[in-house]
């Protein structure tokens, strides 16, 4: 067992002299680059996660799974709804969760506890990885990028099974570099255990991942497993781990969780499940995509203030033959998920964005002292400013003619952090073009790390104005007694008022079905997502409907 010492040794906050000379810069004093991080990470991540409603509506429904376990005492089998109800996704998160909610109680912070400790622990596995193939300021650097990309900033305070997996999938590969650059038989199965727990997080795709990494890996450098003994044992301990549950799982539900389990993750991939077209898409501000380089266009948005660099980093690297691994590792994923015959959802991609956060920390490294990699960050800084920060302007308009019935709740929320974004971009893209690459860096991340501290304080004052469901189900908690009717008349699904609310929650979207409700004898509260549809309500029910409260597009209403 010396090799778990040496793997939470190698995880050590306590970091040792850089491996190679590294140039005079304030990003090479390696004793303060992980209290740096960690410091830094924790205010981004965790600031105000106790008072934020959930933004994110499958956020609301784990939580919701997660509740359900803890209140039910059940481990084994979750359900979101009635007893009938299977759920294709593994158990991991859902129990972290539980456990907060039994730690902390029903309440956003247990919600959104072990998924900022995840998204932490990313940043900080990220500077090890690149350390371990690099060096400290590389490594840094890297870990600076990652923090203060846009689209991992999001889901470290979205907390679904994204973060989880990248975790997992990370720490896989971390584990295998360690075995392959230590010599060391431990890190290949410790490895096998990371994958286990990526399985157990999302399924199928935390197999697939990995393996198609490392296999990519071992093709393109010519690198060998260990022995068939050894892949023989790690893949036993890897069933070991991953099939109890499954296997529990089948004896209670039987094959319909089969083929609802494996119909969904692998149906996902091979075919549209996820379609539009019914009267949900209305109340979608954007719709889906399903073309092949539609992840490859998405990055220009979702990596920002690195996106310009992205694509010149992937390049440079290539062309100056590093190390290969990060390269690999980002563009596997990229690809497998582009090859999906379901719409492409950003947060998908998330696995890559570490290894692309180390690329472009390399370029970022490499340019202090190599006319190449200078060049290459000069011409980053020209695409971000001539293209990356006119595509966000245009972006936000779409955003906002999309979204133009409710605009003006949104503005107070998000114009002061694209304000602030914009400027990162200019900012540091006019220093980037004048080669002063510091400074650059510094205006890139520090500009951007406080336009999202601007947001997180103006998702805390604003938030619950443009989404007012959480306030909304605590006045009918209040109100509502066992055997009032609770439901939801309009919008895309009811997973925040089904969280939030004590009562079953009802759903529907059909006239019919809301005026039976409202005229049956049985009290009735219930939550509008579309103010049209509620006055044309209001309209035909002749004083039957009596509002409650108003808030956006919202209406809380009774009869």
């Amino acid at each position: 067992m010396n090799f778990l010492n040496d793997f939470f040794r190698s995880l050590r906050l306590n970091v040792s002299a850089p491996q190679i000379p590294e140039p005079r810069s304030l990003f090479a004093g390696s004793k303060l680059h992980l209290p740096i991080l960690i410091i830094l990470c924790s205010v981004l991540f965790f600031w105000n996660i106790h008072v934020i409603p959930l933004t994110d509506g499958d956020s609301a429904f784990y939580a919701k799974i997660a509740r359900n376990i803890a209140d039910s005492g059940n481990w084994l089998t979750m359900h979101y709804g009635d007893a009938s109800t299977i759920i294709d996704k593994p158990p991991l998160v859902m129990w972290l969760t539980a456990v907060s909610f039994k730690l902390f109680g029903v309440n956003e912070f247990a919600v959104n506890f072990w998924h900022s400790l995840c998204a932490l622990v990313i940043i900080l596995v990220t500077y090890k990885l690149a350390k371990e193939i690099f060096d400290s300021k590389t490594a840094f650097l890297s870990s600076l990028v990652l923090a203060t990309s846009a689209q991992f900033f999001y889901q470290a305070r979205s907390p679904l099974q994204d973060i989880p997996l990248t975790l997992f999938v990370l720490l896989s590969i971390y584990a295998y570099i360690l075995f392959e650059k230590r010599s060391n038989i431990g890190y290949f199965y410790l490895s096998s255990v990371f994958v286990s727990l990526a399985v157990l997080t999302k399924g199928p795709v935390g197999l697939v991942l990995p393996a198609i990494i490392l296999l990519s890996y071992l093709v393109i450098c010519k690198r060998k497993l260990p022995g068939i003994p050894h892949i023989i044992s790690a893949g036993l301990l890897f069933l070991l781990i991953t099939l109890p549950w499954f296997i529990i799982e089948y004896k209670i539900l039987g094959q319909r969780f089969v083929d609802i389990f494996i119909g969904h993750n692998l149906g996902r991939y091979f075919s549209p499940i996820d379609t539009v077209g019914n009267e949900a898409s209305k109340y979608s501000g954007i719709k889906p995509q399903y073309d092949l380089y539609s992840y490859f266009l998405q990055l220009l948005i979702v990596a920002v203030p690195w996106s310009g660099f992205v694509y010149p980093a992937i390049y440079y690297n290539i062309k100056k033959k590093v190390y290969p691994l990060p390269v690999i590792f980002a563009l596997a994923v990229l690809i497998f998920f582009s090859l999906s015959l379901n719409y492409k959802i950003s947060r998908y991609i998330l696995p890559a964005f570490p290894a692309l956060s180390i690329v472009i920390g390399k370029l970022i490294s490499d340019a202090y002292d190599d006319t190449d990699a200078a060049g290459s960050y000069k011409w980053s800084s020209w695409f971000t400013l001539m293209i990356i920060l006119p595509v966000l302007l245009l972006a936000t308009l779409l955003l906002y003619g999309n979204y133009s019935k409710i605009g003006p709740y949104y503005l107070p929320l998000f114009i002061p952090f694209l304000i602030f974004m914009c400027l990162s971009l200019f900012a540091g893209s006019i220093l980037g073009i004048l080669k002063r690459i510091e400074l650059s860096v510094i205006l890139y991340s520090g500009i951007s790390i406080l336009s999202y501290l601007v947001l997180v304080n103006c998702l805390a004052a604003y938030y619950p104005k443009i989404n007012p469901i959480s306030d909304f189900c605590r006045r009918i908690n209040a109100a509502a007694l066992p055997s009032d009717i609770v439901c939801q008349y309009k919008g895309t699904d009811a997973h925040f008022m089904i969280y939030y609310a004590k009562n079953s929650v009802l759903f529907t979207r059909k006239d019919s079905d809301i005026k039976r409700l409202v005229l049956s004898k049985k009290k009735v509260y219930c939550v509008s997502e579309d103010k049209e549809a509620f006055e044309s309500l209001r309209s035909s029910m002749k004083g039957r409907v009596k509002v409650m409260d108003e808030c956006a597009n919202y209406t809380l209403f009774s009869n």
